[in-house]
């Protein structure tokens, strides 16, 4: 392990219970129960089991209203929010918090998990972003509007023509994306920015994009954008990423011509999945990997979603019911230690996982550790704290 610790022993990995998941799962995308609409954004809860949805989009001349399903999509319920053109939705972690953004009119907020609805923010944004708590929220119009009361109040910047918006985990971080490949930051909640680098060629293209997304890690250190075409010009478009919170870029190796629409991230940045409307979609399934084209029916993907570990992946059309993948999680155990104590932690699971210990690798009888994980909403990640034991001792995490 490299490490000096106080006589206990991690195995820094996943061990499934027997049968507790099937080995020919997540070779396939797999049809919701969302009713066929004309969907234009989707965002669902950090273990993917908490939707919300929207259909209808200012791109396509549609209205639409909001949707939710709090089983993975199974069963989907028509919200009270109001029929519109939206553009873009958030949710808090545990998706109770929800904020949506139409074309034109002003940010709608649930508290409740859609619920009920407020609205008492700035009008005509376009596209939302919310910290994992869903107290920082950051969207755009012609300024870059932030709250850090879940919308109560608003502070506002000048920023014209800014087309995409991302937020880190605990909202202290947040990043606005401009025509022309620009990027402005903030690291301290929107109370100063500034220009950390900017998106290179052929991105430019006139600067008048349809359609832009933006997937980001849990600290916003990894970035990757979705560019779509341009109104006027060549198609000047594609993908791409920053490890660096967008101070250098590099262009992703999938065609630059397509009209990308959607992008996510893992918290931990490593996995990935993005979709555009000529009826593709590709993952990245692993950290330094290559893009893997999936197995998703043709239809026009307009934006995709996926859990924190990216073991759950939604996908929605303009032209039908909203589509999931899912895969076997493959959760690692980080630790820290100190002289008394060691803290074991993992990403939000998309499955129900338990920790567990034992004495010696080679004996049967696991044990449930008892102590209850504790959300890191900074991180993302589960954390159990434990007082050092006197003899090694082994930590695994079962599928239940």
């Amino acid at each position: 392990m490299g490490r000096h610790l106080p006589k206990t022993l991690v195995i820094a990995g996943m061990f499934l219970s027997v049968g507790s998941l099937s080995c020919g799962r997540g070779q396939s995308w797999t049809q919701t129960g969302a009713p066929s609409n004309n969907w234009g954004a989707i965002a669902c809860s950090a273990d993917g089991s908490k939707l919300v949805a929207a259909a209808g989009s200012r791109f396509w001349g549609t209205s639409g209203g909001i949707y939710t399903s709090s089983n993975r999509g199974t069963n989907w319920t028509l919200t009270g929010a109001p029929i519109g053109e939206w553009d873009s939705v958030a949710s808090s972690a545990d998706g109770t918090k929800l904020i949506a953004a139409p074309c034109g009119g002003n940010l709608y907020i649930s508290t409740n998990s859609g619920l009920t609805w407020i609205t008492n923010s700035p009008s005509g944004c376009g596209v939302a972003a919310s910290s994992a708590d869903g107290s920082v929220l950051v969207a755009l119009d012609g300024s870059i509007h932030f709250s850090t009361n879940s919308g109560l109040t608003w502070g506002s910047l000048l920023a014209v023509d800014m087309i995409g918006v991302a937020c880190s985990a605990d909202g202290v971080w947040m990043a606005v994306f401009g025509n022309g490949g620009y990027v402005f930051s903030s690291s301290n909640s929107g109370a100063s920015w500034e220009s950390p680098g900017a998106i290179p060629n052929p991105w430019y293209g006139d600067g008048a994009y349809e359609y832009f997304s933006v997937g980001s890690s849990v600290d916003g250190r990894i970035l990757l954008v979705a560019a779509g075409r341009s109104r006027f010009s060549p198609p000047f478009a594609g993908l791409f990423s920053s490890t660096n919170s967008g101070q250098t870029w590099v262009s992703n190796s999938l065609p630059t011509n397509e009209g990308w629409q959607g992008a996510a991230l893992s918290t931990d940045g490593t996995k990935g999945f993005v979709v555009n409307s000529l009826g593709q979609v590709y993952s990245l399934p692993n950290p330094g990997g290559i893009w893997v084209s999936n197995s998703a029916p043709a239809l026009s993907w307009q934006s995709v979603a996926c859990s924190a570990d990216g073991a759950v992946a939604y996908a929605a059309p303009s032209n039908g019911s909203i589509w999931k993948l899912l895969t076997a999680p493959s959760p690692l155990l980080g630790i820290t230690s100190s002289s008394n104590s060691v803290r074991l932690s993992w990403l939000v699971p998309s499955e129900n996982l338990v920790l567990q210990q034992n004495a010696a690798l080679n004996v049967g009888a696991w044990s449930d550790v008892t102590n209850v994980p504790i959300l890191n909403l900074s991180t993302l990640r589960e954390e159990v704290a434990l007082p050092a034991g006197a003899s090694a001792t082994f930590y695994r995490l079962s599928v239940r």
